[in-house]
């Protein structure tokens, strides 16, 4: 937060937009208080996220960046709601990114912001509207060509897709097709991914749990753990405890108990 407003606050203030240098400084910026935004997330601090989303939003009007600002308006802000509950608000939002980014819109860009979408349309229950966005979604990542794209999407991969679509079947209470997605997502996913990898495990617990098959559940649920407490990711942290409210009809169950004996012992934050 220091850095944010004092040295980068003060590039911004002295390097004038129209010219190549301040151009360089308020991309450098919009970087900066996109990555905090994205850190406030990750600490649980969603007000300070939203705030710093919105500075970099405001840095890319100032830009002229329309593509830029509908991914943020979209796959930071837009997810965001969805995060905190508020799917009528991220489904606005991302239909509004996905108006404003025109035909400037990169097909890498364009994957980032229908997933969004299917993932709004999912959260309220509206199965066809996801259908048909997440295969907008998967047809506009088809045709990118990586090298065309801005460098701030380029992490969107055919396995990070199947995270979205996993979390889209899981809303949709789709849970034997959202498993086989969870493990394309996680077969894309490097060991060194900690975090993506502990909230794809305990997504794939509590399919299990809602599927009735609770001795897996609860296995793959100590493996989720096991990941969690290696991250300082209070969003990791919160997918594991949503676990464990999948697993509460089972409470009683000796698998059950031990899981949450050892949730309470080694992720006290998640029971």
């Amino acid at each position: 937060m220091g850095f944010l407003q004092t040295d980068v606050r003060r590039l911004v203030a002295i390097s004038p937009a129209d010219g190549p240098i301040g151009r360089r400084a308020h991309t450098v910026a919009l970087g900066a208080f996109e990555l905090a935004g994205y850190q406030a997330v990750d600490l649980g601090a969603d007000g300070v996220a939203q705030q710093h989303y919105l500075r970099a939003l405001a840095l890319t009007g100032a830009e002229g960046d329309r593509l830029y600002g509908a991914y943020l308006l979209a796959v930071s802000i837009g997810h965001l709601a969805l995060h905190c509950g508020h799917p009528h608000r991220g489904l606005r939002m991302v239909q509004t990114a996905i108006q404003g980014g025109g035909p400037a819109t990169t097909p890498l860009v364009g994957a980032a912001l229908h997933a969004v979408l299917a993932r709004a349309h999912a959260r309220l229950g509206e199965e066809r509207k996801c259908s048909n966005a997440l295969a907008v979604a998967e047809a506009s990542l088809s045709r990118a060509d990586v090298d065309d794209e801005p460098p701030w999407v380029r992490y969107l991969s055919p396995a990070y897709l199947a995270d979205e679509v996993a979390h889209c079947l899981f809303d949709l209470g789709h849970y034997e097709p959202a498993r086989r997605e969870i493990d394309q997502a996680v077969a894309g996913v490097g060991a060194s991914r900690v975090r993506r990898l502990a909230i794809d495990t305990a997504l794939l617990a509590s399919t299990l749990a809602r599927s009735g098959r609770v001795d897996e559940a609860c296995a793959r649920g100590r493996e989720a753990t096991d990941l969690a407490r290696r991250t300082t990711s209070m969003r990791t942290v919160q997918r594991v405890a949503q676990l464990r409210l999948d697993l509460s009809p089972y409470e009683h169950e000796r698998e059950v108990v031990d899981l949450f004996d050892y949730l309470h012992e080694v992720l006290p934050a998640a029971g």
